[in-house]
């Protein structure tokens, strides 16, 4: 998408990151529209777990550059090479679901979720966090392929519909489907499917954890879903999901079992053995209020739910 310097906003006195916009790309004028209107919208959300955006401007030749708040502890992409436990991973996990659900809520998908675009900063608290980034560029850019005759998305990461060139098939679920991507690759130190392909040209392998890593039995079965070559068969809205991974974090007795839903079918009982620790109460508590508040759930099966959410395609 272009370079990102560190930076330091001498208004706000803070170091920030630069994202400058590739010169073919700020060249194109359909991609300015977009990346323009994408990246207003995007200022537009307020959330503990979407990078803030501090500045939007042009530098001397005209090349559009964002200033946006540094990232101090890396992004996802940094836990290929350090690995973290399945309690860290989920904690973490758990945030960027709270802020998926918060854009899906408001009718925006992100497009092109992978390691890169979900940053890590540390807190007052001096724990690690998430912030999701690229939003405005992750669509620009993904139209500007698509009109070019090329997939949208990253290889490896997009979703079968995304690959097939279906928009009106997108959803929430596409996003998901990236997030199983990336779950399974830092539980296993691999791709889930060969490299460039996605479930609709291959099987899942069985989910072999990386050596020394314990994860809940069920997980295997909720990444199974996620992946999903049929949009309709995934999880609808980033609350299930959460629903689902909270449960499996709960410490539980050897021979218990966990029931996975997807939607409101119910597809698989799973015997589970492995205690794990559960997030904090209150950070959990929150979360959970924050997104099935947001989620725009309902009584309804999944195609009133997409239907109600007005996805933008």
């Amino acid at each position: 998408m272009g370079r990102v310097l560190r930076a330091r906003d001498v208004m706000l006195d803070m170091p920030v990151a630069l994202k400058i916009v590739r010169p073919d790309l700020a060249a194109d004028v359909r991609f300015r529209k977009l990346f323009d209107l994408e990246v207003r919208i995007s200022a537009r959300f307020t959330h503990p777990h979407i990078v803030p955006l501090h500045d939007l401007g042009e530098l001397g030749d005209g090349t559009p550059y964002l200033g946006l708040a540094f990232a101090d502890a890396g992004s996802f992409a940094n836990l290929r090479e350090e690995p973290q436990e399945w309690s860290e991973l989920l904690r973490l996990t758990l945030e960027l679901l709270d802020a998926l659900g918060h854009l899906h809520a408001r009718g925006v998908l992100h497009r092109d979720l992978k390691p890169e675009n979900i940053l890590l900063y540390r807190g007052d608290d001096g724990a690690t966090h998430v912030w999701l980034a690229d939003l405005g560029l992750a669509h620009a850019s993904n139209v500007l392929a698509k009109r070019k005759g090329r997939m949208e998305g990253t290889p490896g990461f997009m979703a079968p519909e995304q690959k097939l060139g279906l928009p009106r098939e997108y959803g929430p679920w596409t996003d998901l489907y990236s997030l199983g991507v990336i779950l399974w690759e830092l539980i296993t130190e691999a791709m889930p499917f060969p490299l460039g392909m996605c479930a609709l040209d291959a099987d899942l392998q069985p989910l072999t954890p990386r050596t020394g890593l314990a994860v809940p039995a069920g997980l295997e079965l909720i990444l199974t879903n996620m992946l999903n070559s049929e949009p309709l068969s995934r999880y609808d809205l980033a609350a299930d999901l959460r629903t689902e991974l909270v449960a499996l974090g709960r410490p539980t007795l050897a021979g218990d079992s966990v029931r996975i839903r997807v939607g409101h079918n119910l597809v698989g009982t799973v015997a589970t053995a492995v205690p794990l620790p559960v997030p904090s109460e209150s950070a959990s508590s929150s979360l959970s209020r924050s997104t099935l508040g947001s989620s725009g759930a309902g009584d309804g099966g999944g195609a009133r739910r997409r239907l109600a959410l007005g996805v933008r395609g």
